[in-house]
């Protein structure tokens, strides 16, 4: 996202001064040089310890760089702050960044996007966790997250989520957080591919298999519709594109299905596919693969969990479908059907167009910029 934040900001005039972490040296050894009205700087991620967390969780801002995770982080943003004026200070992430507040609070006006609730991503995980050893761990670090939400977002001028979803849940945890909802955008193409091109029979699901409710949903494709579905036509292909699939999953021997690891480029798969398949069942915030589906005009069969942070409307951009028994038919209906496939991708990649480009993004963080500042500047008055 920042990425794409960054350069429709500074098309529209503003400059920008970018201080990131990142955890490879030859990325902070080579990242330094000055981009279209900004100048980007990388600075050497910490290793960050759980127990590290839990030491701080009562008193998470720092007054000094000295008790940072990251004092050159600290440092460099200090210097930034005292070598020019700026109209506000962007905080992306959450768990990284939060301890930087003290450092301008009271200086400038703030905004902090952690995107989505870890905590609720944790509790979520607990649906779809079995075995006794695996439910406590995740069950501690949900109540460790939920602590940790309850402080760290307080004294920013506002609090950016990607979903209404994770708003509320982070409104749960503490109500007097001045949160508001920004989601995610996606780059459409400028042409549509041409939708007798894809395969009826084709399916696809995409992303990072790392992410443990992504390969939940796999396995869900795999061992749960895909059965259905082959009942009703046995030629139905599922292609799963993305990184660090489990070993499981690439040794599946039925030959329907392609397990492609990581790509370059998610979009061929995207356009020769009849339809995205997503039957996720956990997670937090705005699932970028939907959105990206759906601005190639690929028609999406999907949960209601995969769609949130999305204004979706069953049937029209998406079809809902809550159970691997309901996504399989559902499914089925859809390979069978251009004139349904063709609506609902039609529908979807219009949705994207009105709701989710990168511009309307940077448009609604610019007026977020504009109001926050104000509401910084009467306070001091």
């Amino acid at each position: 996202m920042l990425y794409y934040l960054v350069r429709e900001l500074t098309a529209m005039g503003h400059e920008i001064e970018l201080l990131a972490l990142d955890l490879d040296d030859a990325r902070v050894a080579s990242i330094g040089a000055t981009g279209p009205n900004g100048r980007y700087e990388i600075v050497r991620e910490r290793t960050r310890y759980p127990l590290g967390y839990l030491m701080r969780l009562f008193r998470p801002f720092p007054g000094s760089a000295n008790r940072c995770w990251n004092p050159e982080l600290w440092e460099r943003a200090s210097q930034k702050i005292k070598a020019r004026q700026f109209n506000v200070v962007h905080f992306f992430g959450g768990i990284q960044v939060y301890e930087l507040r003290n450092l301008v609070k009271g200086l400038l006006p703030t905004v902090i996007v952690p995107f989505d609730s870890m905590s609720l991503l944790y509790h979520r995980r607990l649906e779809i966790l079995s075995g006794f050893r695996r439910r406590l761990t995740a069950r501690l670090e949900a109540k460790i997250a939920s602590a940790y939400e309850r402080r760290i977002y307080a004294g920013f001028g506002r609090v950016v989520l990607v979903s209404p979803v994770d708003q509320d849940w982070l409104l749960s945890l503490n109500p007097s957080l001045p949160t508001t909802v920004i989601p995610n955008g996606v780059d459409s193409p400028l042409s549509l591919a041409d939708l007798e091109s894809r395969d009826p029979r084709t399916l696809v699901f995409v992303g990072n298999f790392q992410y443990a409710p992504n390969l939940d949903a796999a396995w869900i494709l795999v061992h749960e519709v895909l059965p259905r579905l082959w009942r009703l036509d046995p030629d139905v292909q599922l292609e799963l594109v993305g990184p660090d699939p489990s070993k499981t999953l690439k040794s599946n021997p039925d030959g329907r299905i392609t397990v492609t690891g990581y790509v370059e480029d998610v979009r061929p798969y995207l356009r020769r596919a009849s339809c995205f398949v997503s039957p996720l069942r956990a997670g937090s915030g705005i699932r970028n693969k939907i959105l990206e589906a759906m601005s190639e005009g690929t028609p999406v069969v999907a949960t209601s969990t995969s769609c949130e942070g999305i204004n979706v409307t069953d049937r029209q951009n998406v079809l809902l479908a809550e159970n691997p028994a309901e996504m399989a038919l559902i499914v089925y209906h859809l390979i069978r059907d251009p004139g349904l496939r063709a609506r609902v991708g039609n529908g979807g990649r219009t949705l994207v167009i009105r709701e989710h480009t990168w511009r309307s993004v940077a448009e609604q963080y610019e007026r977020l910029y504009m109001q926050v500042a104000s509401e910084f500047k009467s306070h001091l008055m």
